[in-house]
């Protein structure tokens, strides 16, 4: 999937992530880095655009194990474990080990998600790791 067909795909698929989104990032501890977007409601422009984004760079996300978990609508036991208000707009890099290491209240370039990555021990294990 390219482009926003893979960012529609995923915007559908997360009306239904609510309920279910602290249970998914409890079962990616120690496999995958989430990156949770949340936003206002199903309309919220800054939602949909850290969406594409992320999808623009499907490639990079794979290699910095990173899974999106996209909640378009407000969950205030998700807000609240991640250390957010209960309303507003909010991009959580969430770590391996489950802490939450950064948390922009603004639409972020990938490439500063993928910076900060980098400058995690576990990161240069991985990298080093694969060499």
């Amino acid at each position: 999937m390219n482009g926003f067909g893979f960012a529609a795909a995923l915007l559908a698929m997360s009306a239904t992530l609510p309920a279910q989104a602290a249970d998914a990032l409890a079962a990616l501890v120690w496999k995958a880095r989430p990156v949770v977007v949340l936003g206002d409601g199903p309309d919220d422009a800054r939602f949909k655009q850290q969406v594409v984004a992320l999808d623009a760079k499907a490639r990079l996300l794979a290699d910095y194990e990173i899974k999106v978990v996209a909640v378009p609508e407000p969950d205030a036991a998700l807000r609240r474990k991640l250390g957010v208000g209960p309303k507003g707009f909010a991009v959580v890099l969430v770590g391996k080990d489950g802490g939450v290491k950064e948390t922009w209240r603004e639409p972020v370039a990938p490439a500063k998600i993928f910076a900060l990555i980098d400058t995690m021990p576990m990161r240069a294990d991985e990298v080093r790791a694969r060499k």
